[in-house]
């Protein structure tokens, strides 16, 4: 019995050695704080971000604004201005590729295409809902939807 009372301090002494190296590391470890999936948490996080963003922005309109617009191409003036309505064939706007709808306007001519598009016909505004669409952008924007109809004007 003596012999096992003589190896108690030297157990002690060890257990006390590892208790100490586990607090050590126990207390330099990097902490958890990622719970569950990160994809999960990650989509949230976006989507709280979402929610959170801005709903618009101011800009301030400059003499080069002006220009940069005037550059519009009759497509891009049509994606942006037209396809609202003509896409759907909302309130009887022609649909992009309807050559039958297309023939009666297209019978006035360019000149009453543009006219009645200038001044607005039924639902649809003047210049399409658009003040700042320019007579060229007009005229190319009526030369993009009737070539999609399949006139040649």
């Amino acid at each position: 019995m003596t012999d096992s009372h003589d190896k108690l301090p030297k157990l002690f002494w060890i257990q006390l050695a590892l208790a100490a190296i586990i607090g050590f590391m126990y207390l330099t470890a990097e902490p958890i704080t990622k719970h569950g999936d990160t994809q999960h948490s990650t989509k949230k996080m976006e989507l709280a971000a979402a929610n959170l963003a801005p709903v618009g922005k101011v800009v301030v309109a400059s003499a080069d604004s002006a220009v940069a617009d005037a550059a519009r191409s009759g497509e891009v003036v049509y994606n942006g201005v037209c396809g609202t309505c003509h896409n759907a064939g909302i309130a009887n706007a022609p649909k992009l590729d309807d050559k039958t709808a297309w023939e009666p306007r297209v019978a006035n001519g360019l000149d009453g295409l543009i006219e009645t598009a200038s001044k607005g016909k039924g639902a649809m505004p003047p210049n399409g809902g658009d003040p700042k669409l320019t007579a060229a952008e007009l005229k190319a924007t009526i030369i993009y939807m009737t070539k999609k109809a399949g006139f040649d004007l």
